[in-house]
């Protein structure tokens, strides 16, 4: 079993696995923690990107320095050049100057959440910077020294089917170690050590839990297919704790969807 140190906020998911897809990734990113090169993190939504991502940052050399987000998707197209590399312009009152995601994460991890919604000249544009650790804000005339680590991540997989050939060579360029998270539905051995990491994770956050799950809620958990991965199991278990009134969870205590399909079964 490979392992990951326990207390990454929000990393239950990453603490351990006995899935063998699942536990390459958890060696990957022990192996290049320590180190700064730029990853790209592929998965299904929910698959816990976001988490490996920080888990990567807060196992790194630089835990402390900056770890900035950007959601790629949520960016006006108006305004990606100003949030992505910055900008300088020259009013009445000087030079005023915008940094850049590359310089906001100076000294810490940058991480670019749904990468592949960028077009591809912004995509040809990341890769450059990571090439030549070197941004230029729009406008400026001097290229900026980047010292951050980056971090992508795409929804789907890396394969040419998905990104098509043109922003799949760009992707590689990003970064050419690519970490695939598999969906929940192929790792079901992992079920009940995520669901103790869930509840753990509640009694850190708010010094009360259930008293334990049941085997046959556990089993119930274990059969449905949590189209929304790790964060829907996530979900379904807070609100089972809510329901069974801090008592052991029992299958009725989870959402109707999980225990009826076990009953079906």
């Amino acid at each position: 079993m490979v392992t990951m140190p326990k207390r990454l906020p929000g990393a239950f998911a990453f603490e351990a696995s006995k899935n063998p897809v699942m536990q390459k990734a958890l060696l990957t990113m022990r192996q290049i923690a320590q180190t700064n090169l730029s990853v790209l993190i592929a998965g299904e939504a929910g698959t816990g990107k976001e988490w490996a991502a920080y888990a990567i940052h807060a196992l790194g050399a630089r835990p402390q320095g900056p770890f900035v987000q950007l959601e790629c998707a949520a960016i006006p197209a108006e305004n990606l050049d100003r949030d992505i590399f910055g900008y300088e312009s020259i009013n009445w009152n000087g030079v005023n100057i915008k940094s850049g995601a590359f310089e906001e994460a100076t000294g810490g991890s940058l991480l670019l959440r749904g990468v592949e919604t960028l077009p591809p000249a912004y995509l040809l544009k990341i890769a450059r910077v990571i090439e030549f650790r070197a941004v230029r804000r729009i406008s400026g005339e001097d290229d900026i020294p980047i010292d951050a680590r980056i971090i992508a991540t795409i929804t789907g997989n890396t394969d040419a089917s998905f990104t098509g050939p043109a922003t799949r060579g760009i992707l590689d360029r990003i970064s050419p170690i690519q970490i695939e998270l598999p969906a929940l539905r192929n790792r079901p051995e992992d079920i009940p050590m995520l669901i103790e990491g869930v509840l753990e994770e509640l009694r850190d956050r708010t010094g009360a839990s259930p008293k334990g799950i049941s085997p046959a809620a556990v089993r119930a958990c274990e059969k449905f297919a949590w189209p929304g991965n790790v964060r829907h199991l996530k979900n379904a278990v807070e609100y089972a704790s809510i329901m069974s009134g801090g008592e052991v969870i029992m299958p009725e205590h989870l959402p109707a969807y999980v225990h009826q399909q076990s009953d079906e079964n």
